[in-house]
């Protein structure tokens, strides 16, 4: 016979604990937390819980899966971790003839089994994060307010799946769910922020895959929002601040301008610094701002800068708290410094560990991972450098068949990539005077670049990656001369001149176009008489004429040229 006094105080007891888990949520003080997870353990191996109605055993299940979950967010502790999903799933086992309560255990069960998925690298975890979210949007209304909860563990499964299979479906459509998740989501909430760094960072993702700047500008402004909102000093804001810098970062790739990388530098410093040392995502924070280090060493060449790099990227990728997708990328980066270290001082051991931590960041990358390219590159680097300053071993054909394999693999998945292993790749070869190889990295280097400048929407973007392109059909043209492909050389070199024209051309063109329309049609008509007297005039450089037409006609194209300078300069 049931004992009522004891079956009451346990019910009083698991009330307690969630009584307490709310306080936590109030203040973010952990050692309540602490307590709340003390006061849960007790009540989930009383042996009278079993008697408790379903409806209700299944609130204590969901509710201290909740505590659990936390705790292993805030502390990294994977046995909180994985009970909270077992709690999930005990929960999930009592709710299948209700809705609405049913599809908030399965949202908290499908975010549990998405973080042990990441920790674990759990295939088999994920698939099932994303169909039991999946199910659980089917189960509530469409206008109901929690949908926007639901929509942002979608948004998580989806993510994680693409940097596994590097299917750019599942990456649209993460970002695609997230937008939609903010839509639920009144700027007052608390949510609002967290959803909005998720945007953020899936926007930044898409700028590294497909190289549209216009991705990359739309990261930077969300993830300046998302910070200044949330200006108080927490894990929280750790996290914000990391992406912002990350972001940060990649703009200085582009721009070389030293003041993004050291706002970058700046603010990963406040990212490391705020984040507790046993959060699982501060390995991530180090890696980062080892990265923005080495960079600065190699803008400056401020050793100290390389040194504080090689320490921050050591501990990140010794951490056991990190997935292995996550390990790979710090040990690229780990050995990324250390090949910097070894050109610096020419110590031998050091470029020995870099391409030991690039080799074991490839074997942890899937070959359908979107980095999977950046990481052969990264690996033919460090091999090139070793073998241009040792001449060791096999280093010379590896670094070529990895370059080569950058290249190919990175068409699919990373353009960006491919004209900076393309173009490294070339230069090495031009070294070495191998030709052909260099006419082969220069032709990869050049196709993706023009593929980069096509996907660009904005102006300044196209200039940017135009700037980008305009040096490599010249060094194909080069080698090819090199190997007496003369006529090849030829065409090459035109057919690149002839490409950065039309596009040249092709931004002003959508600018002028609008002159009509913007109540510009005599400065419109400047511009069309301009171009055609120049077309005109080029036509009469084929022909034969003697060297005194030559000067006057020579005068004339530069008049021609200087109006149409003109004509572009007034309008913009």
């Amino acid at each position: 016979m049931i004992d009522e006094s004891e079956l009451n105080a346990l019910v009083a007891q698991a009330q307690e604990a969630g009584a307490i888990y709310e306080s936590y949520n109030q203040s973010g003080d952990q050692q309540i937390l602490e307590q709340a997870v003390r006061l849960w353990l007790p009540v989930l191996k009383h042996p009278l819980l079993s008697s408790l109605p379903g409806p209700y055993r299944a609130a204590v299940y969901n509710d201290s899966g909740l505590v659990f979950y936390t705790h292993y967010q805030v502390g990294g502790h994977f046995d909180s971790l994985d009970l909270a999903t077992t709690l999930f799933e005990q929960a999930e086992q009592l709710t299948r003839d209700t809705h609405r309560r049913r599809a908030s255990v399965l949202n908290n069960l499908s975010a549990a089994l998405q973080a042990r998925a990441v920790r674990l690298n759990a295939i088999d975890d994920l698939e099932r994060s994303i169909t039991v979210s999946q199910e659980s949007l089917n189960i509530i209304p469409a206008d109901a307010s929690e949908r926007g909860s639901y929509l942002t563990n979608l948004t998580g499964g989806l993510y994680e799946r693409y940097h596994r299979t590097g299917l750019v479906d599942d990456l649209n459509a993460a970002i695609n769910a997230s937008q939609t998740a903010i839509q639920f989501t009144t700027k007052e909430e608390m949510s609002y922020v967290p959803r909005s760094n998720n945007l953020a960072v899936l926007y930044h993702e898409r700028y590294g895959r497909l190289g549209d700047l216009k991705d990359l500008y739309s990261s930077i402004e969300s993830h300046r929002q998302v910070v200044e909102a949330r200006k108080a000093a927490s894990s929280e804001q750790s996290a914000y601040l990391n992406n912002l810098g990350g972001a940060l970062n990649d703009l200085y790739r582009r721009t070389n301008d030293l003041k993004n990388l050291e706002e970058a530098i700046e603010v990963l410093r406040q990212a490391t610094s705020l984040a507790p040392l046993a959060m699982p995502n501060r390995a991530g924070f180090l890696n980062n701002l080892g990265n923005a280090l080495c960079m600065h060493y190699l803008h400056t060449r401020s050793l100290p800068s390389l040194q504080e790099s090689i320490a921050c990227q050591r501990e990140a990728a010794t951490s056991s708290m990190e997935s292995p997708n996550y390990r790979a990328s710090f040990l690229t980066g780990l050995g990324t410094s250390l090949s910097e270290y070894f050109q610096r001082t020419g110590e031998t051991s050091s470029s020995n560990e870099a391409v030991e931590a690039c080799e074991q960041a490839l074997a942890l990358t899937p070959t359908t991972s979107p980095k999977y390219a950046s990481r052969l590159n990264n690996l033919a680097r460090v091999l090139r450098d070793r073998y241009q300053r040792t001449g060791q071993g096999d280093d010379l054909s590896r670094g070529q068949s990895f370059y080569r394999q950058a290249c190919q693999s990175g068409f699919r998945t990373q353009s960006e990539v491919v004209v900076v292993a393309g173009y490294n790749w070339g230069m090495w070869a031009l070294q070495r005077s191998a030709w052909s190889e260099a006419v082969e990295a220069f032709e990869c280097a050049s196709q993706s670049a023009n593929d980069l400048f096509q996907r660009q929407a904005l102006r300044v973007d196209r200039a940017m990656w135009l700037q980008e392109a305009q040096k490599l059909p010249a060094l194909a043209a080069y080698a090819l001369a090199k190997i007496s492909e003369l006529t090849r050389a030829v065409v090459t070199l035109e057919n690149g001149r002839v490409r950065l024209l039309s596009a040249s051309l092709e931004i002003e063109r959508q600018e002028l176009e609008r002159l009509k329309e913007d109540a510009h049609p005599q400065l419109y008509e400047r511009f069309v008489s301009s171009v055609e007297q120049i077309g005109q005039l080029e036509r009469q450089e084929i022909q034969d004429v003697n060297f005194a037409d030559q000067e006057q006609l020579a005068a004339t194209v530069e008049r021609a040229r200087i109006e149409l300078a003109d004509v572009i300069r007034v309008h913009l």
